[in-house]
C-alpha cells in the first residue's frame, strides 16, 4: 500500500513493521543496527509505518494519517499565521520553538516574517488549551508505535 503524503515527493510505502538497516559501527568496525525515527513527532519507528527508503524518509502510520492544519492562527502570535512545514527552513536545519526552547528537524509552524517556529506538539497543544483542537499529543499517546 502506498500513500502521497504532502510532505514528501515520493510516495510512502506502509510497512508493518521497522527493520532497521546495519551499519558499520566506525570505533569497532561491527555491524549495528541504525534506528528510523519519525519525520513528524521525531520518535524512533518501531511499529507499523510509512517509509521512502531512497530518501529514509518516515512517518509512523498514526503521525501520517494525522490531518494537520496546513496553516494556523495562534494566541502567541496572532499577527500572522503560520505555516506547516515538513522541515526547517533555515541552513541549520533545526526549528528552535519558541514556546519549549527544543530544537527539531521535523515538521514546524513557522511565521516567514517575524521568524517565529513552534514545534507541531506545542502549536498544538496550546491551541487546545483555548479551544477544542486534536491535539498530536493526545493522538500519539493513544496508539503503539
Amino acid at each position: 500500500m502506498e500513500l502521497k503524503h504532502f510532505s514528501h515527493e515520493h510516495p510512502l510505502m506502509f510497512i508493518q513493521k521497522q527493520i532497521h538497516a546495519p551499519t558499520a559501527d566506525s570505533s569497532s568496525g561491527e555491524e549495528e543496527e541504525e534506528a528510523a525515527y519519525c519525520c513528524l513527532c521525531e520518535d524512533r519507528v518501531e511499529g507499523p509505518s510509512y517509509c521512502c527508503t531512497d530518501c529514509r524518509f518516515y512517518l509512523h502510520k498514526t503521525c501520517a494519517e494525522f490531518e494537520l492544519a496546513l496553516e494556523i492562527n495562534h494566541p502567541f502570535h496572532p499577527k500572522h499565521p503560520f505555516i506547516l512545514l515538513p522541515k526547517p527552513p533555515h541552513r541549520v536545519g533545526i526549528f528552535l520553538c519558541w514556546f519549549c526552547h527544543m530544537g527539531r528537524r521535523g515538521f514546524g509552524y513557522h511565521c516567514a516574517l517575524c521568524n517565529f517556529n513552534l514545534d507541531v506538539n506545542c502549536a498544538l497543544f496550546q491551541l487546545s488549551m483555548v479551544g477544542n483542537f486534536p491535539t498530536l499529543v493526545n493522538v500519539l499517546s493513544t496508539s503503539i508505535h
